[in-house]
């Protein structure tokens, strides 16, 4: 006759010396994580030169200061906030020489209808 106590598995489980353990999110894990401080610094510069470049000297050396930091940030690993620093200090290079020039063409025509 069939018993059900006979297809029970009964050995104790030993836990396993996976290497994977503590990968998952849920898991602790002795492993610190790497931060790249210089970069992190040099993506906040930029991303508050983003937003505060209309202020005539802050924007510049806001600017800067992302710039450099980020180019800085790039040779220490992780590198995605460097480059993300990067991108945008460049994006702000590129915004504030637009507005230059339509400034400056604006200034010139301003000043060439008053001539006449």
């Amino acid at each position: 006759m069939y018993n059900s106590r006979d297809n029970c598995d009964t050995t104790p489980t030993i836990p396993s010396t996976d290497s994977t353990a503590g990968s998952l999110p849920w898991e602790t894990s002795d492993i610190r994580t790497r931060r790249n401080l210089i970069a992190n610094i040099g993506f906040a510069l930029s991303m508050l030169a983003l937003v505060l470049g209309w202020i005539p000297m802050l924007g510049w050396v806001l600017w800067l200061g992302g710039l450099i930091c980020s180019l800085i940030g790039l040779a220490r690993q992780p590198r995605w906030s460097a480059v993300a620093g990067l991108v945008t200090s460049v994006t702000v290079m590129v915004m504030a020489m637009c507005i230059s020039a339509i400034g400056s063409r604006a200034v010139f025509s301003f000043f060439s209808m008053m001539a006449r």
